[in-house]
């Protein structure tokens, strides 16, 4: 059980890492840029 949890502890920062890379990737210079990225992600939001 302790291989279990030690897995699960482990899997959680590389998962919120990673999405604190998108997020600031996103968020940071490419707006300011208004890079084609915007309508890409305008695009996903719509058909999602």
């Amino acid at each position: 059980m302790n291989g279990e949890l030690d897995v699960a502890m482990t899997a959680l920062p590389v998962e919120e890492a990673s999405g604190l890379t998108t997020l600031s990737l996103f968020s940071h210079p490419l707006w300011r840029a208004g890079s084609p990225f915007r309508s890409v992600d305008n695009l996903r939001l719509h058909r999602a």
